[in-house]
């Protein structure tokens, strides 16, 4: 609410900057996104995404010039209409919105010593485009035009934005952290940026939702019970979901396999949006019904594991059981 409010003095004060759809966009993406159920909001955020992304390239195109403000809010646009459309599984436009901010993210290796948030820009480019062909070679038919990229340069790039970012400074953390986690599978590594991001925000039930599922891939499941009470009591649909997630996990890593499994069955049970929380409870079903002998059922748990998740922290567990199973 107060960020709506703020927004709306922005837009008397600047009616036809683009970034006031961009910033109207982004807080109404995250009212919508822990549960994605709500159709009209997400079709006013497309809505407020394409006006911002159009704006913005009116500015470039009228200036005749690159506008580092006009090129940011145009990349930041594509990028969260790609996200939106990956989660419906829209490959073919998900890669249209990269094609279309591709020629601004080149350009954004110029700007990054002069503007810090393009950083996040460079770094996510550099990790992804090496990352994805590798998890989903697929992608490799999409994206051969652009430029190769460079993972750990692009770790670094993530690690500056994070500190030095005006704008995206914790949108570049949260980044980090998952990379981290999900796809390098050094999650010890991920906690010192989600605990400075948690002294910074909190009250931010999705960095505290970040912060239990990364301690819990870090072995540390006592650490991680006061986030996952944080959000059980949470009135925010989705966050329950996210803590039952984690909640099963936990109870999975103390040894209370019949808890663990009366919780991965929730999740299953209320067919949530979120297909990484899907994965999550698969993956305590597998680990439960492997150590209770029952090694068909977890391969098929498994196999679901990596139907639902890209992510190489869950897709290598899912894999090493099935090939020695």
């Amino acid at each position: 609410m107060k960020a709506e409010f703020l927004t709306k003095q922005l837009a008397q004060q600047y009616p036809a900057h683009p970034a006031i759809s961009l910033l109207s966009a982004t807080n109404k993406y995250w009212q919508w996104y822990p549960a994605r159920g709500n159709k009209q909001l997400e079709e006013q955020i497309r809505g407020l995404l394409n006006e911002a992304s159009n704006n913005s390239s009116k500015w470039l195109d009228g200036s005749g010039r690159d506008v580092p403000e006009a090129m940011f809010v145009y990349f930041s646009a594509e990028a969260l209409l790609a996200r939106m459309d990956n989660f419906q599984h829209a490959t073919i436009a998900s890669v249209g919105h990269a094609k279309n901010a591709y020629p601004y993210i080149k350009k954004s290796f110029d700007l990054q010593k002069t503007y810090p948030d393009f950083l996040l820009v460079a770094g996510l480019f550099n990790y992804y485009r090496e990352e994805y062909v590798q998890i989903k070679p697929f992608y490799k038919t999409f994206v051969w035009f652009m430029q190769d990229g460079d993972k750990t340069e692009g770790l670094k790039q993530l690690k500056m934005a994070s500190q030095t970012s005006m704008f995206s400074k914790a949108e570049a953390g949260i980044y980090l952290a998952h990379i981290l986690t999900d796809y390098e599978k050094k999650p010890n590594e991920a906690l010192p940026d989600l605990f400075s991001l948690a002294e910074s925000y909190p009250n931010n039930l999705y960095i505290q939702g970040k912060l239990a599922e990364v301690l819990l891939s870090a072995g540390k499941p006592a650490k991680a019970l006061v986030y996952i009470q944080n959000l059980m009591v949470s009135n925010v649909t989705g966050y329950k979901d996210l803590a039952l997630a984690n909640r099963a996990r936990y109870n999975l890593l103390t040894s209370n396999l019949s808890q663990a499994t009366n919780d991965a069955n929730q999740i299953l049970d209320a067919k949530v949006k979120d297909e990484h929380l899907l994965a999550l409870a698969h993956q305590v079903l597998a680990a439960v019904d492997s150590k209770q002998g029952r090694v068909s059922q977890a391969k098929l748990h498994y196999k679901k594991v990596k139907e639902l998740s890209e992510y190489p922290i869950l897709t290598d567990e899912a894999d090493n059981y099935i090939r020695n199973h």
